[in-house]
């Protein structure tokens, strides 16, 4: 059990990183893997599609944020689109499908020291930090996010 855990843990981070040179090439799948129950010790995997722009209709809070990079740091320009118990970001150039879904079920919002700068931290996610234009628009999303989550 224990092996194929960690054959699984191995596959996430290769379905990850494969994803990561995808987009630095600009290729943009349809679907993605993610696991979807545990069973008997391992994992089983199956693909979701995500959504469009367009399929997002009745988000509860939509707009543009700065997202800092997991492993380089810096920092970018997202639209996010808050539907339900997810958060969607879309490329600002192209729009056309999300290039992640961010489940906030479980999460915990909270300011950090930085300018109109917030993180979430969930059990799925980890921290996910992110940026507002300004104090009223940060106030605006913390407190849509916090309503989602509960």
């Amino acid at each position: 059990n224990a092996e194929y855990g960690e054959a699984t843990e191995k596959l996430c981070l290769y379905e990850k990183a494969k994803a990561e040179a995808d987009e630095k090439k600009n290729i943009r799948p349809a679907k993605i893997r993610v696991p979807v129950q545990k069973q008997k010790g391992f994992w089983l995997f199956q693909s979701k599609e995500l959504p469009s722009l367009g399929d997002l209709n009745g988000a509860q809070k939509h707009g543009f944020l700065l997202r800092r990079s997991t492993w380089l740091r810096f920092w970018e320009k997202f639209r996010f689109v808050l539907s339900g118990q997810s958060l969607f970001y879309f490329d600002p150039l192209d729009q056309t499908q999300a290039k992640e879904e961010i489940i906030i079920v479980g999460s915990k919002v909270e300011k950090i020291d930085r300018a109109n700068s917030f993180f979430i931290m969930g059990p799925k996610h980890g921290a996910i930090y992110l940026q507002a234009d300004s104090e009223r628009e940060l106030e605006e999303w913390i407190i849509a996010i916090k309503k989602a989550i509960n």
